[in-house]
């Protein structure tokens, strides 16, 4: 399969934080986090007070805050985040956890390259300001599970259920799933898109109708 060239490889990386701010969102909707902010800076006294930056900055409601960068090549900018994430986190002492995250449709030999990074992090082979790996799906699974951490396990289960049902008719609306589904496009990248795919491929949905 071919590599795709600068301009595609750009609006590839546009469309991944366009879906992951859809993620957020989605988890600010529910509840599971009290904010967000898009396109976090933050610098040293004295310094430049935007030198540091992240895709996104997320507060729970008892205040805990992480930071997430979203790409869609590890060769892309890995160095320069770690850069990042580690004098954030330096400055704002309240930022308890990093996490990079990737697209949930990607190419065999990138997925395997994140999750080895993953594994040198999480194995402490290689010192990171990064502290997670992880896809889309995820991500999002982290936000629930830190954001009803505190809700007794019935309130939980009723919540989650809801959510469950909820995520499924997002899922299923989204239209650059549709999109990327009947047109096999690259570039794209949707929302949770393999669980789109098992779904209407288990119904065997035909892309014509």
């Amino acid at each position: 399969m071919p590599e795709l060239d600068n301009s595609d490889r750009a609006q590839h990386g546009y469309n991944a934080k366009d879906s992951l701010e859809q993620i957020i969102k989605d988890c600010l909707s529910k509840s599971y986090i009290k904010d967000y902010e898009k396109g976090y800076r933050c610098g040293y006294a004295d310094y430049d007070n935007s030198q540091f930056f992240c895709n996104f900055l997320i507060t729970f409601k008892d205040s805990t805050k992480w930071i997430i960068n979203i790409t869609t090549s590890l060769r892309d900018r890995v160095k320069m985040q770690q850069w990042d994430c580690y004098h954030i986190k330096k400055i704002d002492k309240s930022i308890s956890k990093s996490i990079l995250t990737y697209p949930d449709e990607i190419e065999l030999k990138e997925l395997e390259a994140f999750q080895s990074y993953r594994l040198k992090i999480l194995n402490h082979v290689h010192y990171s300001a990064i502290d997670d790996v992880v896809g889309q799906t995820e991500l999002y699974e982290m936000i629930q599970a830190y954001g009803t951490k505190d809700l007794s396990n019935g309130k939980k289960k009723d919540l989650i259920g809801n959510d469950f049902e909820s995520s499924i008719a997002s899922i299923l609306s989204n239209r650059e799933n549709f999109e990327k589904w009947v047109s096999g496009d690259r570039i794209k990248v949707g929302v949770q898109y393999k669980l789109f795919e098992k779904i209407v491929n288990f119904f065997n949905l035909d892309k014509k109708q």
